[in-house]
């Protein structure tokens, strides 16, 4: 039997105690910013965890602080200008964020491993009007863009859901999760916030 979930706009504010097995902390910081919330998200840095998006976050001027295990990140208006330049090593969860943007984002040296999850985002962005492509094998071209609420087909890939949840909270309206065939902790949690 197949399930629907709706998503829709809320700040993600206050403390957030993350449970690490429920999902990464990049994936709620990233909810964080988006929603243009202002969290504390509990004990997200650990042993397995360094916080190693963060250098991405300080490339595009996103303010955070992080204090002790503690992650701060709170939304400001993007002040940077023109376009940003920069290699792979990031997670697909950084994509949706990237649209937040109002400047062009070029992503390079994109690994092949990484290549179906992209692709299988890429299909479902641009049917919500999302300006991003593929420039060659290995560079991701990103162009600000209005997000719409919309219709979104599950995935078998964690990690493609999760991006598209959060490209969901782009759009103003809500948008709708087709297919949707288990209990998945970090859709519970989310939902429950």
């Amino acid at each position: 039997m197949a399930l629907n979930q709706t998503t829709s706009l809320k700040k993600i504010g206050d403390e957030v105690d993350i449970p690490v097995s429920v999902a990464p902390p990049l994936f709620w910081a990233v909810a964080a910013f988006i929603t243009e919330g202002d969290t504390v998200l509990k004990e997200a840095r650990s042993e397995t965890e360094p916080l190693a998006f963060l250098t991405k976050f300080q490339q595009l001027g996103v303010p955070f602080e992080v204090q002790g295990n503690d992650l701060h990140v709170w939304y400001e208006s993007p002040s940077r200008q023109g376009e940003l330049v920069m290699e792979n090593s990031f997670s697909l969860c950084l994509v949706p964020f990237f649209l937040k943007f109002p400047f062009p984002i070029t992503v390079t040296n994109i690994s092949e491993g990484l290549m179906s999850s992209l692709e299988a985002f890429i299909k479902e962005a641009r049917m919500v009007g999302a300006n991003i492509a593929m420039a060659d094998k290995t560079t991701l071209k990103i162009e600000p863009s209005r997000i719409k609420a919309g219709r979104y087909a599950w995935q078998g890939d964690n990690e493609v859901n999760q991006a598209l949840l959060l490209l969901s909270l782009l759009a103003r309206g809500k948008s709708i999760f087709l297919g949707v065939s288990k209990k998945y902790d970090w859709l519970e949690f989310f939902v429950n916030i």
